[in-house]
């Protein structure tokens, strides 16, 4: 009998005991427990980005979540091991959401669109996101997504997946999903190559000389990009740009409202965000 993955199996019982727990707890409130960048910057809730991982909002998102994370998860897992697979989320979790925290900050005191700061988001999709791009990373096979005429290669699936999702469920997170890729983009192209030169430094130290003792971080780096070259193409980046500024079009939009209001010497309308529902991710 094939081995269970138990870290996978763990992040599965931990999000259904939370989700089951606090709905039979009447005082319990999801914004309390959700990502959010106002209250973590400002009153230093730093339990917010652990979390808002494991809480959803309702059975539907939590068992769509849960489905896709134990597809994933189960691969990784059998793949890099219990250990490396549980510092993998955990490492995903912090980056992808503090992605979220700082995107969401600069677009309030740079752009003048404090929704994301303001605004409640919850779930494990960010996660995911980022464990989709380490699992189609380098890989040459096709999906077909349902509903779809065409198949679409892995390199793209998270990507499709980005805009499908927004075009479905427009309260799902745009923000949190595109930090989840970003998350795993990160680690693929800089975390990786870092800590491959770390072990590298740490085998001649403690095992003797090695031809990788004088590679910088800056040819590790290089050395990976040149390998992905191939892969890249402005066909690349014209798609994620796409469908960043379709993410990202409440914002922009209001980015361009208040630059006209200036140039015609009006001051900027009061924001009002009683209204803000919670996003999930």
């Amino acid at each position: 009998m094939e081995k269970k993955p138990p870290v996978t199996l763990s992040v599965v019982g931990a999000c259904l005991l939370l989700y089951y727990g606090s709905a039979s707890n009447g005082r319990f409130s999801l914004r309390d427990v959700t990502l959010h960048p106002a209250s973590i910057l400002r009153n230093k809730e730093w339990g917010r980005f652990i979390t808002s991982a494991l809480f959803h909002v309702d059975e539907l998102h939590l068992f769509y979540n849960l489905g896709s994370f134990v597809l994933k998860g189960s691969k990784l897992e059998r793949r890099y091991g219990s250990v490396r697979f549980l510092g993998l989320i955990s490492l995903f979790t912090l980056l992808s959401h503090g992605l979220v925290v700082a995107t969401a900050s600069v677009l309030r005191t740079r752009f003048a669109s404090p929704s994301s700061y303001f605004g409640h988001s919850v779930g494990l999709s960010a996660v995911i996101f980022a464990l989709k791009v380490v699992l189609s990373h380098g890989s040459s096979e096709v999906y077909s997504i349902s509903g779809l005429p065409f198949t679409v290669p892995a390199k793209y699936i998270a990507w499709v997946e980005l805009l499908l999702i927004q075009m479905v469920t427009p309260n799902a997170s745009f923000l949190g999903h595109l930090s989840g890729i970003g998350a795993g983009l990160l680690y693929i192209y800089a975390l990786q190559p870092l800590w491959k030169l770390f072990r590298r430094r740490w085998y001649h130290a403690h095992r003797g000389p090695s031809r990788f003792y004088g590679d910088s971080l800056g040819t590790v780096l290089a050395a990976t990009l040149r390998q992905e070259q191939k892969r890249v193409s402005y066909f690349h980046i014209f798609v994620g740009l796409a469908f960043i500024c379709y993410g990202l079009r409440a914002p922009l939009a209001s980015i361009v409202q208040i630059i006209a209001q200036r140039l015609d010497n009006r001051p900027a309308d009061d924001y009002d965000w009683t209204n803000i529902r919670t996003r999930f991710l």
